[in-house]
């Protein structure tokens, strides 16, 4: 659970989709795709409920332009923040491909240091794996 809130890393990570997806959030994480027979054939593939929109994209859209813009990663927003004792940390960012988060907490209920704020810990963590991670991508693309 994050903070006082009571909801998981991913389900505040998926929350986040609704701001690059205008309004309508991505589906729900599934842990079986589909079911294949001995020969590889698809004989079940679950099929994804109609996504239902959480917001008007204008909303959407004005929540984006109110974001800051990622000082290392061109064209991503993000939030950070911290609970109140500084027992959770954490970061929310997006561009128009990918959304991430990224929380920073003990596994005991404690402050995880003094003035341990979410934009100073988390939001570099977070940003520097995505930044990471698109670099090797880009990498990895240019490969023959």
């Amino acid at each position: 659970l994050l903070g006082a809130s009571e909801a998981s890393l991913s389900e505040l990570t998926r929350a986040y989709t609704v701001f690059p997806n205008e309004g309508v959030p991505a589906p729900a994480p599934r842990l079986i795709r589909e079911i294949r027979d001995p020969n590889g054939k698809v004989i079940a593939s679950p099929a994804s409920p109609a996504p239902a929109t959480a917001m008007k994209a204008s909303t959407a859209k004005a929540i984006v332009s109110a974001l800051p813009l990622s000082e290392t990663i061109p064209g991503a927003r993000g939030k950070s923040g911290t609970t109140p004792i500084f027992s959770d940390a954490w970061h929310f960012g997006f561009n128009d491909t990918h959304t991430w988060g990224l929380w920073i907490g003990r596994d005991r209920f404690g402050p995880i240091r003094p003035l341990a704020f979410g934009s100073e810990i988390a939001k570099p963590l977070a940003e520097g794996i995505v930044a990471d991670l698109f670099e090797g991508a880009k990498t990895a693309s240019a490969e023959p």
